[in-house]
């Protein structure tokens, strides 16, 4: 910090003349003392010249003391130092001054002197209790700072004093009944209205604490260790504010959870292309899992899984999955590309089977007979060729609304031989793509 000139000017005034002079004084007192002792005339002499020497001082420095508000921050350190010593220093003259004329007090023109002295004395007292009174304290209030000079004992009384009013809620720090001292800074609080959401209500306060925390204090609304405060709690206080505080609970539950298995395959040169077959039947397995949830107002908003503990292992699925892309039927070798297992029915094409209204042709234009098959066309494609067990080679040329998945309808001639095939599982062989 870089002091302005004039301090420089103070303590070269000081070291030249204000050390000098204090000194001078000093000595001037010790002399007079010792003159005291030598008669009572010459005490009251020195007495009276010390008395106005002092009164002179303390003029002084009040009208230094006076200016000190208006100094920087080393003058007010300087100021304040001053205007400390300064009673302390008269109150134990006078004291000295007063005990020297009681012990002459038996010459009555001591006494006669003693009496014109009284009131300079009796001066030098008062004015060494009102240095010693002045208080310079800091008021904080409606985002304004104010320096005020009291003599004021407490809060309330300054803050009488600056005709600041507190309303109905409003605080102050430090409270209205502490005792004052030099330097004290007061913040004054001004109550807001809010709300508060705890416990399923709603409750409208009004409350000048600093935090959110101290008002919920303040209403008596406990906290637990768990809970939550919306806004934070450490958060100030604004007007209209909506605070909530979530009651919030954690409870531990042990629950067996399944272990899905997995599945393994593995090529067999035995199985057509496309089909497989489970050689063993996978198994599940179970874990005890130890998980905490968390509520808040009793509402799941969390959980955390603690601790894992298996206590049946998995047995996996052993499928073999078809490589072989030859067929032999009749002494015939039959490649293809797909094999699949489906269920098949039968139909006729006539009136008896497709109803009143039924041409005789399929849903890409072929006529309908023997050899042509509807299917799914998200599963076989149309016009693909296919060889059937049980049933021969095929095209795939139609649609039904019931043939979805893997079901197919094969067409016979007759409505006899399509009621005796009825419905039977098959596995579907395509040869050949479309295109």
């Amino acid at each position: 910090m870089t002091l302005p000139p004039w301090t420089n000017r103070l303590q070269s005034w000081w070291q030249a003349t204000g050390r000098p002079r204090a000194q001078s004084l000093t000595n001037k007192v010790t002399a007079e003392g010792r003159r005291l002792t030598s008669g009572g005339r010459h005490f009251l002499v020195g007495g009276r010249r010390f008395m106005d020497g002092a009164v002179g001082f303390l003029g002084a420095a009040r009208l230094f003391i006076d200016t000190v508000p208006r100094l920087p921050a080393e003058g007010r350190r300087l100021g304040r130092r001053l205007k400390e010593e300064t009673p302390r220093l008269a109150a134990s003259l006078a004291a000295s001054a007063w005990q020297g004329l009681r012990r002459r007090s038996a010459d009555p023109r001591t006494r006669k002197a003693a009496l014109r002295l009284a009131p300079t004395l009796a001066l030098l007292a008062v004015v060494a209790f009102i240095l010693s009174s002045i208080k310079l304290v800091t008021i904080q209030a409606d985002g304004h700072a104010l320096t005020v000079r009291t003599t004021g004992r407490s809060v309330q009384s300054v803050l009488r004093q600056a005709r600041i009013a507190l309303g109905q809620g409003d605080e102050t720090d430090p409270p209205t009944a502490t005792r004052l001292a030099s330097g004290t800074t007061i913040v004054v609080r001004r109550a807001v209205p809010l709300t508060v959401t705890v416990d399923g209500k709603t409750l409208k306060v009004t409350s000048a604490r600093p935090t959110v925390k101290t008002m919920l204090e303040q209403q008596k609304i406990s906290v637990g260790p768990l809970d939550k405060v919306v806004p934070a709690d450490d958060g100030p206080l604004k007007k209209d504010m909506a605070v909530k505080v979530l009651r919030v609970t954690e409870k531990m539950v042990t629950e067996t959870w399944a272990i899905p298995y997995e599945r393994v395959e593995r090529e067999d040169s035995g199985l057509a292309m496309g089909l497989s077959q489970v050689v063993r039947s996978g198994k599940s397995g179970s874990q005890d899992v130890t998980i905490k949830y968390t509520y808040e107002d009793g509402v799941q908003t969390g959980s955390k899984i603690l601790d894992q503990k298996v206590t049946a292992e998995p047995v996996a699925e052993l499928v073999a999955v078809g490589t072989s892309g030859i067929l032999n039927r009749g002494g015939t070798q039959i490649r293809f590309l797909k094999a699949m297992n489906m269920t098949a029915t039968a139909y006729y094409p006539g009136p008896i089977s497709t109803g009143p209204y039924s041409d005789g042709y399929t849903a890409i234009g072929l006529k309908a007979t023997y050899g042509v098959v509807a299917v799914d066309p998200t599963v076989i494609p149309l016009r693909s060729r296919l060889y059937i067990d049980g049933y021969g080679y095929a095209i795939a040329g139609d649609t039904g609304s019931a043939i979805k998945g893997y079901k197919i309808d094969l067409c016979y001639d007759t409505y006899d031989e399509a009621i005796r095939f009825g419905r039977r599982p098959v596995t579907v062989y395509i040869l050949q793509y479309p295109n």
